[in-house]
């Protein structure tokens, strides 16, 4: 559903993606992850139409982005990294405004705004003043206008963004509910979300892809796997001769117990082997070797070491820690001034 192909994008001097390569298909919930000013801002703004590529292309939907952005925009539905809002309007005010740009009215209109409260969970407060909104309910808000269209896609950037741990949970549950009828791209750095939400990740660092693949590929990927902690009665040689035998990983630490009860700690590194073929084995040699298991435990490699892994903290050769936004950025088409006699509206003909 969406392609990209040798993506890059320069600001000036600085390259903020570096020939990106990524395929998204329909019905996918996918996470752009990467620290601040790798590129994730960018990449979603050129797949929106919101930025022209320096070099390579984005299709969507069979649609080449630079040659029909407004096709496109028809099938993307996005909440910008900001979510900006007008914040004196009233929130049935604010919907019916964007409803209109988007060539909605009458029925039609009046549909899609009911239609996008409920989504969003904002029922009951379309006479409200966004500006008296929290900032949890400020994101509904920008996911109501995502959605106002009924868009085959989503993309959201940084959705969680100051939020606080209970807004970011229920903000998780809320777009992962999106999932049933929508596919969804949303960047983030917070790595508890994109565990919970995604299907799939795509890891950018200095523009470029340094990962893709289910949260457990790129664990895996990135670290080696897991590492197993075994307790064990027995010698320490006996140990380690018995567990590097093994046709998978290797023995990382064999020691006695401080306390000198006879047992013995053992850490093995799986390579990428954690299932229970390989725990069977490992007991298995234990046994084999006639030595007491005591205790066995996978400890898996979390998220957090797969992206220290992925992204090291280089400060040189960085891209824009803000994907900072020139007009000269702009696709020529998006750079036009709207005829503001287009969007008058008469009546009101969906207040409730």
């Amino acid at each position: 559903m969406i392609e990209a192909r040798d993506l890059t994008k320069n600001y000036g001097a600085v390259r903020a993606l570096r020939g990106i390569d990524f395929q998204i298909e329909s019905g996918e919930v996918v996470g752009l992850l990467g620290p601040n000013g790798a590129g994730k801002s960018t990449a979603m703004r050129i797949t929106t139409g919101f930025l022209s590529p320096t070099s390579g292309s984005v299709t969507v939907g069979g649609i080449e982005v630079l040659d029909d952005p407004h096709a496109v925009q028809t099938q993307i539905g996005y909440l910008p990294e900001g979510n900006p809002l007008y914040l004196d309007m009233r929130l049935r005010e604010a919907l019916r405004f964007t409803a209109a740009a988007r060539g909605l009215t009458g029925d039609e209109r009046r549909r899609a705004i009911g239609a996008a409260l409920d989504d969003a969970g904002l029922l009951g407060r379309e006479h409200q003043i966004i500006a008296s909104f929290s900032r949890g309910f400020r994101q509904r808000v920008g996911l109501a206008t995502a959605l106002l269209h009924r868009p085959p896609i989503l993309i959201l950037d940084e959705p969680t963004s100051g939020l606080d741990p209970n807004q970011q949970t229920e903000m998780r549950k809320f777009v992962r509910s999106l999932a049933e009828a929508h596919t969804i791209v949303f960047s983030s750095h917070i790595l508890p979300e994109v565990e919970a939400v995604c299907d799939r990740v795509i890891a950018i660092h200095k523009g470029q892809v340094v990962a893709d693949g289910t949260v457990e590929e790129v664990r895996t990927q990135a670290t080696g796997g897991a590492t197993v902690g075994m307790i064990v009665r027995g010698a320490p040689e006996a140990a380690r001769a018995a567990f590097e035998g093994l046709p998978f990983g290797s023995v990382e630490a064999c020691e006695r117990d401080a306390q000198d009860t006879g047992l013995v700690h053992v850490r093995l590194s799986t390579g990428g082997e954690e299932g229970i073929a390989a725990r069977e084995a490992m007991s298995k040699a234990a046994y084999e070797a006639g030595l007491g298991l005591v205790h066995l435990a996978v400890e898996r490699a979390s998220l957090e070491d797969a992206f220290a892994v992925l992204t090291p903290d280089d400060a040189d050769d960085i891209g824009p820690a803000s994907d900072h936004v020139t007009m000269d950025d702009l696709h020529p088409q998006d750079s036009e001034q709207p005829d503001d006699s287009a969007n008058e509206q008469k009546g009101d003909d969906d207040v409730a």
